[in-house]
């Protein structure tokens, strides 16, 4: 339940605020995730697209960074042999921005790559030969990449093909093709895989896929070998996931924070799943007819979260998905 300022979440209390970023004003259409380094530094993106913006951890700003992609709708920090942090980037290809009294959209080939802080190349990902590709539509959503803790094994990277072919693609580091996941090992085919996470709270690594579209969560080893399906009445649409201790940490799309436990139990969840069927939201018109966020994301209330990430203090940081963008901070009691 929420009161106040005060969000109670799981048994915990946690402090809302969604001014402590310095935040840029915009006409964008936030669509991006949020990442915390090791130092507490907090990395995500302007709601214009193409930049980088950098956090102190207490939210004072560092700078932006131009960047070579559209939109960084995934965003997963790795380190380079030298610990110095490095991020995955997976780029939609799709930019909404708010023009005039509409909307008008950029449409540009789907991107994943890896890239230092100050937005320099490194590495491209590109898609898989395979056939069901050979009309286009790669749009990957996320990206997560893991290695073993053994002298000379090759790690493995995992990309979401989200808004392209719901695919889940598993290659090397180095961007070797090895593997596709489809879904139908569930018994169900994934409808927009939207966010991955691996998770070594059961001994073993495991891949979570947020499926999206068929209000689940999907669960294989790092081989690609199915395990189980995550699904409760408060997963309506999972977009994003993170860890905080052995608890997991889902946002839901439709307006809602639904946490598991480390048995992939329900512990709790707060927010309410919205209607949404008069064809603005997640914004809404001010009495000018100016298309924008929002009169809710001015109050401690959920409108439309899709990026999450934790930080080594437990805050909670969520991006939504609106004009202008909005980051959320939860901040333990």
């Amino acid at each position: 339940m929420m009161h106040s300022d005060v969000v109670v979440l799981a048994g915990r209390e946690y402090r809302w605020s969604h001014e402590l970023l310095e935040w840029p004003l915009s006409r964008g259409w936030a669509h991006h995730d949020i990442a915390v380094l090791d130092d507490g530094r907090i990395i995500t993106s302007h709601p214009d697209g193409g930049l980088f913006v950098e956090y102190r951890p207490d939210g004072r700003l560092i700078r932006t960074t131009s960047l070579p992609v559209t939109e960084t709708h995934g965003i997963h920090v790795k380190q380079d042999e030298g610990g110095n942090p490095l991020l995955w980037v997976a780029d939609n290809g799709l930019k909404t921005l708010a023009w005039g009294d509409g909307l008008t959209d950029v449409s540009r080939p789907g991107r994943v790559v890896l890239l230092d802080l100050e937005g320099s190349l490194l590495l491209e990902i590109g898609c898989p030969h395979l056939a069901t590709y050979e009309g286009g539509s790669w749009q990957p959503c996320a990206v997560v990449s893991h290695r073993p803790m053994l002298p000379n094994s090759p790690g493995t990277l995992w990309v979401a093909d989200g808004y392209g072919k719901s695919l889940v693609h598993g290659f090397t580091d180095d961007g070797e093709y090895r593997i596709t996941l489809d879904g139908t090992e569930s018994g169900l085919r994934f409808n927009t895989p939207h966010a991955l996470l691996i998770d070594s709270r059961h001994g073993q690594p495991e891949l979570y896929v947020a499926d999206r579209g068929n209000s689940r969560m999907v669960v294989y080893d790092l081989n690609g070998q199915f395990r189980r399906v995550v699904a409760d009445p408060e997963l309506a649409r999972p977009s994003g996931l993170a860890l905080s201790g052995d608890r997991l940490i889902v946002t839901d799309l439709t307006g809602g924070l639904a946490v598991f436990g480390a048995d992939d139990q329900l512990l709790g969840s707060i927010g309410q799943h919205g209607d949404h069927d008069d064809g603005l939201w997640p914004n809404e018109r001010d009495e000018n007819g100016r298309l924008g966020p929002p009169q809710a994301t001015r109050q401690a209330r959920l409108n439309s979260p899709h990026g999450i990430a934790v930080d080594g203090a437990g805050r909670v940081l969520i991006s939504e998905w609106l004009l202008g963008g909005r980051i959320i901070c939860l901040t333990p009691m």
